[in-house]
């Protein structure tokens, strides 16, 4: 089949080419097409907006940016390309967090083994002074009781 005019289609409406059927899937998506949103819909279309007739997949990245480039060249004005996202800085500032993750995950076990050890501590003593409290009773009782020959 032929899809719609791809001319301008960089911040053009979804399905906005008049006189091409789209189906309602692509028609209730709305909003324009910016790169971002073609980038995944490049990659996979069906995934990308469930229930679309249309159908692509270009899972590598060097693809979709090929196809991107062709797409945003199809203008007499172009939309310019986003800024690309510095990685480095990306990867830094995840790991970044996931550092203060992991520490804050080390320290609530440590809080929490703490908290363990203070509890098993407690229920002990709180053992050892029942069985304190037994024998001091028993004894008390054969006190009381006095001997057998009384």
């Amino acid at each position: 089949g032929t899809g719609p005019n791809l001319w301008n289609v960089v911040n053009r409406p979804v399905a906005g080419v008049s006189g091409f059927n789209y189906s309602s899937a692509l028609r209730e998506f709305g909003g324009e097409w910016s790169y971002e949103r073609l980038d995944g819909y490049l990659k996979d279309s069906q995934e990308y907006v469930p229930g679309t007739a249309m159908v692509q997949r270009f899972r590598k990245d060097d693809q979709r940016a090929d196809l991107l480039a062709y797409l945003g060249s199809l203008s007499a004005n172009p939309v310019a390309y986003p800024e690309p996202v510095v990685v480095e800085e990306a990867v830094e500032t995840e790991t970044d967090n996931a550092e203060g993750l992991l520490e804050g995950a080390a320290n609530a076990i440590e809080d929490g083994a703490e908290a363990t050890v203070d509890a098993i501590e407690g229920a002990a003593n709180a053992v050892g002074e029942a069985a304190e409290d037994t024998a001091n009773a028993v004894e008390d009782t054969f006190e009381d009781a006095g001997s057998p020959s009384e």
